[in-house]
């Protein structure tokens, strides 16, 4: 852009030219631009007016312009006014107010999608839709039941299950020497050899096993930036990274940790958290896991397509049961479902995941047959009379399971 009008900077200077007036607004009126070479004047439509001539001259200010509504009910006329403006809420496109239907089906609060609103909440927030009244009562963390957090655990402390934030490692373990070490001053070697001498044997012993295997790797000879050098060479020391960098938590646990990290900008702090705290098995069950989903394309999947996900999900069911399940049986599973409240995303998939294997499975096929019979209506209604007709036979099933 700058050598172009430099040029053009040029050729104005070169023929003698100057420019006087330039117009041409948004606001319909009409301007006319006027270029002066010594005693003509020109004009947009290329016509040369004598500019001695005064009565020409003044013909050119005395353009009017004539506004245009036709067939235009809002908007602007063309020459600075408006042909009218449409409701609250409703947005003019191409001269015409469309007509817009309130959506508060099923809600009780929030926008109904034409500049209006479908209620308010009071003493609570709205939620999908749906009032909820956040519940933090004796928790200092973790989900508030409304898409909320109760808040955030400091640095080196996770929250658990019950909301309460609990040190990520006792006594700081393995990953208390690299914690230590990042908080040393830069080349102070006491101070570094110091974390190492003061943690337990079996700690030194897992740190010192990783940090060898991540020299073998090539780990420390890839560039900052190197992505690609980096992952792959950490992923040849992902037994002594278990062995470093785990804490009590089941797989089953791990999972319930991670849905339950707030989705903001914690969240990815808060998952990390969830994964290093997982015990040896229960690391090792959730990588069998994303490794079988990996294998069927879950991370390829584009956003939206949930067809995809689910695909993928289906194809590593037994994985994820190994990995997620408990000892209730599949009765246990509906009594659980029933106490959940119905804005708590958490509570029904913790209430599945502590069934047993074959508990989650009859209950997966009671939940398939209900969804396929009553489609789109989630009532009380059509599910009791599921439950009383077309799934008589797995409801039947989970009952005496």
């Amino acid at each position: 852009m700058t050598r172009l009008m430099n040029l053009l900077a040029i050729l104005v200077l070169a023929s003698g030219m100057t420019l006087v007036a330039c117009g041409g607004g948004d606001d319909g009126e009409t301007t006319t631009d006027i270029v002066t070479n010594n005693d003509s004047t020109v004009t947009q439509d290329g016509v040369g007016v004598d500019t001695q001539d005064e009565d020409n001259v003044s013909g050119i200010d005395n353009v009017v312009c004539t506004p245009d509504c036709a067939n235009k009910v809002c908007g602007p006329d063309g020459c600075g006014g408006t042909c009218g403006s449409c409701e609250s809420g409703i947005v003019c496109q191409e001269g015409i107010c469309p007509v817009c239907t309130p959506e508060c089906d099923d809600k009780e609060c929030g926008p109904d999608n034409c500049g209006g609103s479908c209620g308010t909440c009071e003493g609570g927030v709205c939620d999908s839709g749906i009032c909820c009244i956040p519940n933090c009562d004796g928790k200092e963390c973790g989900p508030d039941g409304c898409n909320g957090s109760c808040g955030v655990c400091a640095s080196g402390y996770n929250c658990d299950l019950t909301g309460a934030c609990i040190p990520g490692a006792p006594g700081g373990g393995c990953p208390g020497i690299f914690d230590c070490l990042n908080a040393c001053p830069a080349q102070d070697a006491g101070c570094q050899q110091n974390c190492i001498n003061e943690a337990p044997v079996e700690d030194q012993m897992a740190f010192n096993n990783l940090i060898q295997c991540l020299q073998d790797s090539g780990y420390w000879d890839c560039a900052e930036n190197d992505t690609e050098c980096i992952n792959t060479a950490a992923a040849q020391c992902d037994t002594q990274m278990t062995e470093c960098f785990h804490g009590e938590l089941s797989c089953k646990d791990m999972y319930l940790c991670l849905i339950s990290c707030p989705n903001d900008a914690t969240g990815e702090a808060c998952a990390q958290d969830c994964l290093a705290n997982g015990s040896v098995e229960g690391q090792a069950a959730w990588s069998t896991f994303i490794d079988c989903l990996d294998t069927n394309g879950y991370f390829d999947c584009a956003d939206g397509d949930n067809a995809c996900v689910q695909a993928a999900w289906d194809a590593c069911d037994v994985e994820f049961k190994a990995c997620a399940h408990g000892d209730k049986t599949c009765t246990a599973i509906m009594e659980c479902l029933n106490n959940c409240s119905p804005t708590d995303d958490i509570c029904p998939l913790a209430c599945q995941v502590d069934g047993t294997v074959d508990a989650q499975t009859v209950f997966g096929l009671l939940v398939d047959c209900i969804i396929e019979t009553c489609g789109d209506d989630t009532s009380a209604e059509c599910q009791n009379t599921a439950l009383n007709g077309a799934c008589a036979d797995p409801y039947l099933e989970c009952s005496g399971e």
